[in-house]
C-alpha cells in the first residue's frame, strides 16, 4: 500500500511540474527538465512572439511532444516497478535463510520458498524492465524528431509528413520479429 502511495505521489509531483512550468520566458531555461519540455517551452515562446510558420511549426512540435511526455510518463513506471522488482529478485533468496527457523517451525512461512513465486517475480522483474527499456526508446525517438523539426530549415508541410511517418514508426511498439531480425543481421 505505501508503495502504491509513493507512486501515485510520485506521478502527481512529476505532472504537476510539467504542467506547471511558465513557457513565455525564451532565455530562461529549467535545468531540471526533459529535453522535450524544454523544446516545447522554447518552440511555444517563439510562436508566440513569431506568428506564422513559427506557430505552425510549434504545433507539430506539441503533437510530438504530447506523445514525449506519455512515453516518459511510462517509462517513468516501469523504472521504478523494474527497481522494486530487481529488489526483490535480489533479497528474495536471503528471506529464506533470514527466516529459515520461523519457516521451519511453521507453515504460515513456507511461501518464502515456493520456486513458484520466485520464478513469477524473476518474470515479473524482466517484463517491467523489458517494458521500461521500450517506452525509453519510444521517448528518445520522439525527443529526437522534436529536435529535427525545430530546428529544420523545411516547411512545416514538408516536416508534419515526415513527422507523420516517424509517430507512425514510433507507436508501433514491441515487435520479436524486428528483434529477431536485427540479431540475424549482425555478423
Amino acid at each position: 500500500m505505501r508503495f502504491a502511495l509513493f507512486i501515485v505521489s510520485f506521478l502527481f509531483l512529476t505532472t504537476g511540474h510539467a504542467l506547471s512550468a511558465d513557457p513565455t520566458k525564451c532565455n530562461s531555461h529549467n535545468v531540471r527538465q526533459t529535453s522535450a519540455e524544454l523544446i516545447f517551452e522554447y518552440s511555444k515562446c517563439l510562436s508566440e512572439n513569431a506568428g506564422g510558420e513559427a506557430s505552425k511549426k510549434h504545433l507539430l512540435i506539441t503533437d510530438i511532444y504530447i506523445k514525449a511526455w506519455s512515453y516518459s510518463l511510462i517509462n517513468k513506471i516501469f523504472f521504478w516497478f523494474s527497481i522494486v522488482a530487481a529488489g526483490l529478485v535480489v533479497l528474495w533468496p536471503s528471506a529464506s535463510v533470514i527466516l529459515k527457523n520461523k519457516i521451519d517451525e511453521g507453515e504460515s512461512l513456507q511461501w518464502i520458498r515456493s520456486p513458484v513465486l520466485q520464478t513469477t517475480i524473476t518474470g515479473l522483474a524482466a517484463l517491467s524492465f523489458a517494458l521500461y527499456t521500450q517506452y525509453k526508446d519510444q521517448q528518445t525517438s520522439a525527443e529526437t524528431l522534436m529536435r529535427e523539426v525545430f530546428f529544420s530549415s523545411q516547411s512545416v508541410e514538408s516536416l508534419a509528413q515526415s513527422s507523420a511517418e516517424e509517430l507512425a514508426r514510433i507507436d508501433r511498439g514491441f515487435n520479436f520479429g524486428n528483434a529477431l531480425e536485427k540479431k540475424s543481421e549482425e555478423p
